[in-house]
């Protein structure tokens, strides 16, 4: 990882704060400089068993360190960017959140399909950065960000609504600072949720900057290859293999 790179990013108020989200940024990310913006972390709790709320995050995530939090649900190792893609790429898990657009990388832009990935292949996200779009965890093993403050504020929303805000405020500031730092020259949110939220928040810089595309999950087969109304009846797949196509000049 490039040290110029990480010298600015953790300038980024929010990253000194919690240097456990900065972004992965791969050891050849300059050859192609794709960013990945994925949804969410999430905690190691389920809703019948929550030690940590809505409440213990307004108080504190946006001001302070907040290990506490992460203790408090057993989500130490769950919670932090570059040990995922690491973990990813040393083999402890599938992460197809990766796998599959490192196969459509290779396939468009390296010419070599992927069948069946070795660890030799994972090791080709070194051509990737990679961050989730909200800088705040899921409330929820497994659960989208939204649904997760909606299962936690059950009797109303007014807690639900004023996190989501701040949580909107806070990330597209730092995906802004990120995009600006690291110049990539493809910019893939491969989420519906988090696309949707960030291209309609109008102090989203970089919303309708053509290096950008909108995809689906790539997390299973069902949610990549779906072909969905949001995305013109296209499936995230291809809009991501189109536009790896457009970035890089390929037939």
């Amino acid at each position: 990882m490039g040290m110029e790179y990480d010298e600015k990013l953790c300038k980024i108020p929010f990253f000194m704060i919690h240097k456990e989200l900065l972004p992965f940024i791969g050891m050849d990310y300059d050859q192609y400089k794709i960013l990945q913006i994925g949804e969410s972390h999430y905690l190691n709790q389920r809703e019948g068993n929550a030690q940590v709320h809505i409440e213990d995050f307004m108080k504190n995530w946006w001001e302070s360190p907040c290990q506490n939090l992460l203790e408090k649900s057993s989500s130490v190792g769950w919670v932090n960017t570059r040990d995922v893609v690491k973990r990813y790429m040393d083999g402890n898990g599938t992460y197809t959140i990766f796998t599959n657009v490192l196969k459509s990388f290779s396939s468009v832009v390296l010419k070599h399909d992927l069948p069946h990935i070795t660890l030799a292949d994972k090791s080709r996200y070194h051509y990737f950065a990679f961050m989730n779009f909200y800088q705040m965890p899921s409330l929820y093993a497994g659960e989208r960000y939204w649904k997760s403050l909606n299962m936690d504020d059950h009797n109303n929303q007014e807690k639900s609504i004023r996190m989501w805000a701040k949580c909107m405020e806070e990330s597209c500031k730092v995906v802004d600072q990120v995009i600006g730092i690291l110049n990539p020259k493809m910019i893939a949110f491969t989420s519906t949720a988090a696309g949707n939220d960030y291209k309609n928040y109008k102090k989203a810089k970089y919303a309708k900057d053509s290096r950008v595309v909108y995809t689906s999950h790539p997390q299973t087969p069902y949610t990549w290859n779906k072909p969905l109304k949001s995305l013109g009846q296209k499936t995230g797949k291809s809009q991501f293999e189109e536009m790896l196509k457009k970035i890089y000049n390929l037939d």
